[in-house]
C-alpha cells in the first residue's frame, strides 16, 4: 500500500501479536491508535473506511468511528465460523458490507442478513503462473526429498513450535538420511532470531516467497493459518501444527471449538480431513515425524493426498479477488469526492 502511494499513519507490524499476554502489552498503543484514526477521519472528512482482517482491532475501531458518519466495508472476514460467532452482531450493527474470501462465509452472512459478497481468495491471484497443472506424485526411487518448514511469521509462534519441529526433523533424518530441510523466513522475523532458534541443525533458511520454492518441495510442516492453503494449492502434502502459550490455551479452550471441528484451512475448505492437524499437546516431534514419514514411505497415501489438495482451487472458484473487492468498494463511492474528502 505504501508503494502505491498510501499515507501510512501507523505500521500494523507493530501490532502483530496474538495471545492474552502478548496483547496486554500493546493496550496503550492500541488506544492511542484508535484516537489518532478517529481524529484523522474527522479532520479529513473521510467518507469510506475499508477494514482489512485483524478483527480484534478492527471491530473495536468500527464502533469508535461509526459516529463520524462513515461507510464501513470489511474485507477478509473474522473467523466467526470457528469461534466467537457472536461477533456477527457487532458486524450487523457497524459494518455496511462484508467482502469475504472463503465461499462458505457468504452463506453465513446472508443467513444473518448481513450484506456480503464473496470476491474470491487473493492467493489464487498471487500464485498465478506458479501453481502446478496436476497433482504431485511421489517418485518410487527418489534419491532425496525436500521438506519445507513454515513455522510462522511471529517470534512467539516460532518459539513455541521450533523445538518439536527440529525434533521431528531429527527423527525423519534417522529413517531417511537423504532428506533436506528448508525453513521459510517471513519479513517480520529477523535472520539472527531464526538462526538462534535453529542452532546448528542442518536446515537452509530462505527469504524467498513460498511461491518461489514450494514447487521444489515434497512435503511440508506448516503452522496453522493461510500458509496451509498456500502449500495446499501447490498440492504438497503436509502436517498442520499449532500451539498457544499455556494461559492463552487455558482461556481459548472454553471458547474455541477445536475438538469439534478442524482448524486447518485446507481441511475446512474441503470439509474433510485431508491432512493431519496437531494442536497444543499433540505438537510433538514424534507425531510430526510420523505424519511426514508416512507421506514419504507410502506412495498411494502421498498421491491421494496431493490429488485432494489439487481440487481446492475448484472450491475457491473465483479469481481476481483484489479486482472484485475494488469493484465492490467503488460502488460505495457513487459521487466523486471533493479534494478535502477521502
Amino acid at each position: 500500500m505504501r508503494s502505491e502511494g498510501a499515507h501510512i499513519l501507523f505500521d500494523i507490524k507493530n501490532l502483530s501479536v496474538m495471545g492474552i499476554l502478548e496483547v496486554v502489552k500493546k493496550i496503550p498503543t492500541i488506544f492511542w491508535l484508535f484516537r489518532r484514526i478517529k481524529h484523522y477521519i474527522r479532520t479529513h472528512k473521510t467518507r469510506l473506511v475499508v477494514l482489512i482482517d485483524a478483527p480484534d482491532f478492527n471491530l473495536r475501531l468500527a464502533k469508535k468511528i461509526r459516529s463520524e458518519g462513515v461507510k464501513i466495508i470489511y474485507y477478509i472476514s473474522p473467523t466467526v465460523w470457528a469461534w466467537r460467532y457472536g461477533r456477527i452482531e457487532t458486524i450487523k450493527k457497524y459494518v455496511d458490507k462484508m467482502l469475504v474470501i472463503l465461499p462458505f462465509e457468504e452463506e453465513i452472512y446472508r443467513r444473518e442478513n448481513v450484506p456480503v459478497t464473496y470476491v474470491g481468495h487473493p492467493l489464487l491471484d498471487e500464485l498465478k503462473g506458479f501453481l502446478p497443472e496436476a497433482p504431485k506424485e511421489l517418485p518410487y526411487h527418489k534419491n532425496s526429498y525436500t521438506i519445507a518448514i513454515l513455522a510462522g511469521s511471529r517470534q512467539y509462534e516460532i518459539s513455541f513450535l521450533i523445538n518439536p519441529i527440529l525434533e521431528a526433523c531429527t527423527l525423519i533424518k534417522e529413517k531417511i538420511p537423504n532428506v533436506n530441510f528448508v525453513i521459510s523466513k517471513a519479513d517480520t522475523i529477523s535472520e539472527d532470531f531464526l538462526k538462534s532458534k535453529v542452532g546448528n541443525f542442518p536446515v537452509s533458511i530462505t527469504t524467498d516467497p513460498v511461491k518461489k520454492f514450494m514447487g521444489h518441495c515434497d512435503v511440508a510442516i506448516v503452522k496453522s493459518g493461510t500458509s496451509t492453503l498456500e502449500v495446499g494449492l501447490f498440492c504438497v502434502p503436509m502436517v498442520i501444527i499449532y500451539k498457544f502459550s499455556w494461559l492463552t490455551y487455558f482461556i481459548a479452550k472454553y471458547i474455541v471449538r477445536v475438538k469439534k471441528q478442524q482448524f486447518g484451512l485446507v481441511n475446512i475448505l474441503a470439509q474433510q480431513q485431508i491432512v493431519k492437524e496437531l494442536f497444543q499437546r499433540d505438537v510433538t516431534g514424534i507425531n510430526i515425524a510420523r505424519e511426514i514419514l508416512q507421506f514419504l514411505t507410502d506412495k498411494s497415501h502421498y498421491d491421494a493426498t496431493s490429488a485432494k489438495l489439487f481440487h481446492l482451487r475448484d472450491v475457491l472458484k473465483n479469481k481476481e479477488a483484489s479486482e472484485n473487492a475494488a469493484n465492490e468498494i467503488r460502488k460505495f463511492i457513487q459521487v466523486r469526492p471533493s479534494p478535502e474528502q477521502h
